[in-house]
């Protein structure tokens, strides 16, 4: 019993360290591109259906306006992350790919024209998809307590996908919720 609480406990920890890496990795490309005068930015924000940049899909959930936007995508996109590393890191980059993905395309297709869309709340909200519908496609008691719990502490996310704020691309919020729940029927099938 102890032995297997200590492998658990030491998953977590190995989980939380890998994806505070990631959290790491997003400040460093923020300086970076604040020392370039966001030309990142420029370069590989989406914008909807002007030219195709497939890299644009894969760094704009990376590049973030300012702080601000930052920080306030730092700890929700740490918290969920986490948990959805949790199951694994197959299932995570999966997962994270798909929501990408679906995210990018989401903004292309169906985002405002003229508009420049980056930063990591379409990731955040695929993985707040993800971590409820995994109750569905992956039902255990592990997975209701994780839902019930990013129920609690984040149900107010799903205000995102609605179209109350200028400048909140919210097509990438709910092409990333809706990536997230594919992800999860995918990641199931697995």
């Amino acid at each position: 019993m102890i032995a297997d609480f200590q492998a658990l406990f030491g998953s977590i920890v190995q989980t939380a360290l890998d994806m505070g890496l990631l959290v790491i990795a997003l400040w460093i490309i923020h300086l970076i591109d604040t020392v370039l005068g966001g030309g990142l930015k420029k370069q590989f924000g989406l914008r909807p259906r002007t030219t195709l940049n497939p890299l644009a899909f894969f760094i704009s959930p990376f590049l973030h306006v300012d702080f601000k936007h930052l920080m306030a995508n730092t700890i929700p996109f740490f918290i969920l992350g986490t948990l959805v590393m949790i199951q694994g890191q197959l299932v995570f980059w999966i997962t994270t790919l798909i929501i990408i993905i679906a995210a990018g395309l989401g903004i292309w297709l169906f985002g405002r024209p003229g508009t420049l869309h980056v930063g990591a709340s379409g990731l955040i909200l695929g993985y707040f998809g993800y971590l409820l519908a995994n109750v569905f496609f992956n039902p255990n008691l592990a997975t209701i307590v994780v839902a019930v719990v990013v129920a609690v502490l984040y149900l107010g996310l799903i205000w995102q996908v609605v179209p109350l704020k200028k400048g909140v691309s919210t097509m990438g919020h709910l092409f990333g919720f809706l990536g997230g729940i594919a992800a999860a029927w995918i990641t199931a099938l697995l």
